[in-house]
């Protein structure tokens, strides 16, 4: 080979170095950015993350001054008790006869009812047999009407 063809060639190989060299430079810097990014992105992630925690921490704090404990609730449910229990007590020592009273007038009701139910089968069984005979009369009149109006609405339509 000559002088001048292996000059040539170094001089390729020299500029094909220099390529690459500048391509691995250029990667290099784009890794040293994205990981700078990248950084930048994880420190701002962790402190809106700190806040957000330290936001939800005050909330929960919040939440818990308006708690109502129970025993404070039960208290004053207890004293509501209390005080509607002496007023029906109040109330049944008025009126007992009325309340003692009522139980019995109810169950005397409920017999005086199934009593007329029982004395007035005849006439209950009759009244049924004559609604079912007008239900009957009822339906087969509607179905004559029915069939008079559809012959109607036939012989309209050949008439056409």
């Amino acid at each position: 080979m000559t002088r001048t063809r292996m000059a040539s060639r170094n001089s390729s190989r020299n500029t094909r170095a220099k390529k690459l060299s500048a391509r691995s430079a250029a990667l290099e810097n784009q890794k040293k950015a994205l990981y700078v990014s990248g950084r930048k992105m994880a420190e701002e992630m962790s402190k809106n993350g700190t806040t957000y925690l330290q936001g939800l921490k005050s909330n929960i704090f919040a939440l818990r001054q308006q708690e109502l404990s129970f025993e404070d609730a039960s208290k004053d449910l207890d004293a509501l008790e209390a005080a509607s229990d002496e007023s029906i007590q109040a109330v049944l020592q008025i009126y007992p006869p009325i309340i003692e009273d009522l139980f019995q007038r109810r169950a005397d009701s409920i017999e005086a009812a199934s009593a007329m139910i029982q004395g007035n089968q005849a006439r209950r069984k009759q009244g049924l047999d004559e609604f079912l005979r007008n239900a009957h009369a009822q339906v087969e009149q509607s179905r004559n009407n029915e069939r008079v109006g559809t012959l109607a609405t036939s012989s309209q339509g050949s008439l056409s």
